[in-house]
């Protein structure tokens, strides 16, 4: 009886790793809580175009464009260049807010997107890169085909850098890329994995190593915790909403 117990142990706490990676907590947000989309930056006019693109595995993933343009046409005058801006894991579209309005001002526009399985895109699970390069290929294949884009350079958070990496170094797309920002990067799954055993041994509810099926709630609570907030006070994304700073709309132009 107790082998059988340690198995049932050891088995759930394989599963709350899982949830811990796969399936984190998945960042809710209405397309309005990303703000106008079309606003004044100081003098410079800017745009927001949201769209829809699919992946290789046909699921859609929700995309947003910001661009710097003439007032008076909303059009973007010269090519310019693009960052995209790849969240975390656990994050969204919505995280590139604090850099879209530093690039703009300096002509520079900035594609969003979340990946599949994160915020408004389709999809279950996410994989720390291995699947969300090929939602980074998808991007790259699209911004080829504007011709209001001169460069490409990559801003990758945690799991975003860490995709950004792993497309940079494949020989299809690794000549796009002008540059890239690696925050919090890493370069090992299996380290990420240790990491994270270190860090939440012996903090699993009892019950849930009891309760096999039922360890989803406490696999999301620590993944919250390990990604958005100090260990003292561990909160979900529900609880800390953003508040769009671009609350100047600017009306149609007859």
């Amino acid at each position: 009886e107790v082998a059988v117990a340690a198995l049932g142990a050891a088995g759930a706490m394989t599963d709350i790793f899982a949830g811990l990676i796969c399936r984190p907590p998945r960042k809710q947000y209405k397309i309005d809580e990303l703000g106008p989309t079309r606003y004044l930056l100081h003098d410079q006019m800017c745009i927001r175009r949201d769209l829809e693109l699919k992946n290789r595995k046909k699921m859609k993933i929700a995309c947003s464009h910001y661009l710097p343009v003439d007032s008076d046409t909303f059009e973007v005058e010269a090519p310019v260049p693009c960052v995209v801006y790849l969240h975390g894991n656990s994050g969204s579209r919505m995280d590139a807010d604090d850099l879209v309005d530093f690039y703009l001002e300096h002509k520079i526009s900035v594609f969003s997107l979340d990946f599949s399985g994160c915020g408004l895109s389709e999809g279950e699970y996410v994989t720390l890169g291995h699947r969300e390069k090929e939602d980074l290929h998808m991007v790259l294949d699209y911004l080829a085909d504007l011709k209001c884009i001169s460069h490409i350079g990559l801003y990758g958070r945690s799991m975003g850098a860490a995709t950004a990496l792993l497309v940079a170094a494949d020989d299809k797309y690794y000549h796009r890329i002008r540059g890239m920002v690696l925050d919090s990067c890493y370069t090992s799954v299996r380290q990420v994995l240790q990491e994270l055993a270190k860090k939440y041994v012996g903090k699993v509810a009892p019950q849930a190593l009891q309760h096999a099926p039922q360890h989803a709630p406490a696999a999301s609570a620590l993944a919250t915790e390990h990604a958005h907030a100090p260990a003292q006070t561990p909160q979900t994304p529900a609880q800390t909403p953003q508040t769009p700073r671009r609350s100047r709309w600017c009306p149609s132009r007859p």
